[in-house]
């Protein structure tokens, strides 16, 4: 991952608006199942009714009409869909948490890029990202609707410990082992 290109994309001049009085998780990625956007949508149509938050779901999909569906009948809207954005970053960089709710993933890249922008994750587990989320950096959380509206339960009503996540991110998180280190190893392989 080139996290100059990630930090560089981030400051883009695009206008994005959001309440900053208001709790922001961003979640990126294709709104298809194995992203669970359904689980987080019925997630937040049942916490909107105790906190003031909101939710940007960066991405599209064959599932966007079933996620809109039930938001629609659950009356929530604390959840924007953003659509495909040509450079997410700007958007993720404005997250006070980015969420992950995949049932699976292969690596977790969205989960890497907020960690280069500073932004702590809460994600489901996973095996790839159990691997590549540190637990001093987000919350990892089961792959159920409970469990995902427990751990978004807890940051709501917990905001020091977005600061803490977000306070080791600055100071813990190694950005250059995703790229020099990690091209040197593949030159050494080769």
């Amino acid at each position: 991952i080139d996290y100059r290109k990630v930090l560089k994309n981030a400051e883009a001049a695009i206008r994005i608006e959001r309440d900053a009085s208001q709790p922001l998780f961003v979640a990126v990625g294709r709104i298809v199942e194995e992203k669970n956007y359904v689980a987080l949508a019925k997630v937040c149509a049942r916490l909107q009714k105790e906190f003031d938050f909101e939710v940007w779901i960066i991405g599209d999909g064959k599932q966007r009409e079933i996620v809109e569906r039930i938001l629609h009948e659950e009356k929530c809207n604390c959840v924007k869909l953003l659509g495909r954005q040509r450079n997410p970053y700007p958007y993720l960089a404005e997250a006070d948490c980015m969420i992950s709710t995949s049932l699976a993933e292969s690596y977790g890249l969205a989960i890497q890029e907020a960690l280069i922008l500073g932004i702590p994750v809460l994600s489901t587990k996973c095996p790839a990202v159990e691997e590549c989320l540190d637990p001093r950096f987000g919350m990892l959380v089961a792959c159920e609707e409970d469990a995902i509206e427990e751990g978004m339960r807890y940051l709501l009503q917990n905001p020091e410990a977005v600061r803490e996540y977000r306070k080791c991110i600055s100071e813990e998180y190694d950005m250059e082992s995703l790229w020099l280190h990690r091209l040197k190893e593949i030159e050494n392989l080769l």
